[in-house]
């Protein structure tokens, strides 16, 4: 990576000398200025930071992500980077923004206090900042603020922490808007099992991208730990934005500490696979933070888990998820299906048997675009029972979607529908009664005024409620007792996760929101009633009610 000759031109050279190199070839301004920093030799990859770095500062690159395993030297090669980037003023106003800003500020603290206090970088370059607000040297020994905000260098560089709750529209410094953005810290142990959370970074991320003018750029640091959060979004995108990968001008490093298939360590000058290996090289190296380490004591450290998300950069392992996903995905490569037929939008993957009971479930969306109305019906005859049809459309108006569930409820023999009466799917209840199709699902409770039992149509989900259909729809799924050909409710139902379980409104930040797993779950909910001579209340006829309307 290095060449001798260069090196004695840095060690000595004139400072002009080492000026011109160090701006041409960014590695050996690190190797210069930062030997502190380097306790282990290069890795073949951190080239390809570099690599990465200078396409940012030069614009041939826009976007890029570093998601490599922890202590890969991501952040450090950043800070070091930044420098770089300050001293040679190859921009004007930098952002780092971590999902807590605490985080943030403390990088920024690094970066001042090397500005402030390395002294190499300070004899080629002058005073870049003002140590007096940033450290206290007695005896060689710094003592630094532990968080900074913002800095601007007395060459006008302007570096600014944020959290990713905030937004990135309006900043400003004098007439220049932020042109390189670093976000760190926007996924880990806590923001994974919020999708809350998730969905809220992935905003911020839409919104910085969405932004970003001529000569803007984004650097992303990150570990792979779930396949549904925020690595994986910027990684492969999801149903309205494209990946990295699929980008121009964008570059994805990802990276784990060893691949597996051919056992390959991807930084061999700082760890070794064994703790006899480990023995052998460290037994006549003194100091600890020089020694290479064991990858079986970092799995002992770290635990199994926490090893194969943060090392191995394999998303997190299957605890964390609501299916069997072994028995999904043996499913999405061998029982999917094309549709028999598609009649508005709806997938069929049977004809209709009239000697057959059918069930269908529906989810109501507001109709503006974010989550979807969903609609899933089930032969609950055939065994195993079958799921027959899929439906989802995420412009539907509440009121047109109870049409039309009264329409396909009809085609499967007078279905038994349990349509969602929570929000929207009052509206959706509201169109079907209308229709005075009764053939739905009734619950009963106490009217507010009179306190007697009245029926009322449509599922309520409450947190209770909601569990409970969907262990009923797991048992016979991963019993074998329930058949799925559907490629979308499949995958659904593989990227579906415990935590989702807890979500009760829809939020039109959050991405994925599992609308035919939900309408599922109340098809196979009418399974108890679909078949009863007492299903069909024909009797019974819903109070008017007034009609839905979306606030």
């Amino acid at each position: 990576m290095l060449k001798r000759k260069v090196l004695e031109t840095m060690l000595n050279g004139t400072r002009d000398q080492r000026v011109y190199v160090c701006e041409k070839a960014p590695e050996y301004f690190v190797a210069y200025y930062f030997l502190h920093y380097l306790t282990h030799p290069f890795a073949p990859f951190h080239k390809d930071f570099i690599k990465d770095f200078q396409g940012l500062m030069d614009g041939s690159l826009e976007e890029v992500a570093w998601v490599t395993f922890r202590e890969s030297a991501k952040t450090a090669f950043t800070k070091m980077l930044m420098c770089w980037a300050i001293v040679y003023k190859k921009k004007r106003y930098m952002n780092w923004d971590s999902y807590d800003k605490v985080n943030a500020e403390s990088a920024l603290v690094d970066v001042a206090n090397e500005l402030a206090t390395n002294k190499r970088l300070k004899a080629d370059f002058g005073n870049l900042y003002d140590s007096r607000n940033a450290v206290i040297t007695e005896e060689n020994e710094i003592k630094k603020p532990k968080r900074i905000g913002l800095f601007v260098t007395t060459n006008g560089v302007r570096v600014e922490a944020f959290s990713t709750g905030q937004s990135t529209r309006g900043r400003l410094y004098r007439n220049v808007r932020p042109d390189f953005f670093v976000l760190d810290d926007i996924e880990n142990a806590q923001t994974k099992d919020s999708p809350t959370i998730t969905a809220k970074t992935i905003a911020h991320i839409r919104e910085l991208q969405g932004g970003l003018g001529g000569g803007g750029n984004v650097l992303y640091l990150g570990n792979y730990i779930s396949d549904t959060g925020v690595m994986e979004f910027l990684i492969n995108g999801d149903d309205k934005t494209k990946g990295l990968t699929d980008k121009d001008r964008c570059v994805v490093r990802n990276l784990p500490v060893m691949d597996r298939k051919t056992n390959t360590i991807n930084w061999p000058g700082k760890y070794v696979r064994t703790d006899k290996e480990a023995r052998v090289i460290n037994k006549d190296i003194e100091e600890p933070w020089l020694r290479v380490i064991s990858l079986e004591a970092k799995e002992r450290m770290l635990g199994e888990r926490a090893f194969r998300t943060e090392m191995m950069n394999e998303p997190e392992p299957a605890e964390g998820y609501f299916f069997d996903r072994e028995k999904v995905k043996r499913d999405l490569d061998t029982l999917v299906q094309q549709p028999i037929e598609l009649v508005g939008g709806a997938r069929r993957y049977a004809r209709y048997n009239a000697s057959h009971a059918y069930t269908g479930g529906q989810d109501t969306a507001e109709g503006v675009g974010s989550d979807a109305s969903a609609e899933v019906y089930i032969d609950v005859t055939r065994k195993p029972n079958l799921v027959v049809s899929c439906f989802s459309d995420n412009e539907m108006q509440p009121g047109v979607f109870g049409a039309q569930i009264v329409k396909h409820a009809k085609h499967w023999g007078e279905a038994f529908v349990v349509p969602e009466d929570n929000g929207p799917g009052y509206g959706t209840v509201n169109a079907i009664i209308e229709r005075e199709y009764t053939n739905v699902y009734t619950r009963v409770t106490k009217n507010k005024v009179t306190n007697e039992d009245m029926k009322v149509y449509g599922f309520r989900t409450t947190f209770q409620t909601k569990y409970d259909v969907a262990d009923a729809f797991r048992k016979a799924y991963e019993d074998g007792d329930l058949e799925i050909r559907d490629k979308a409710l499949l995958t659904e139902m593989y990227l579906f996760k415990n935590a989702d379980m807890r979500i009760m409104k829809a939020d039109p930040l959050i991405t994925r929101h599992f609308d035919l797993l939900r309408a599922a779950f109340l098809a196979y909910e009418g399974k108890k009633y679909a078949e009863s001579e007492d299903s069909r209340d024909t009797k019974y006829k819903a109070p008017k009610r007034e009609p839905y309307k979306r606030v």
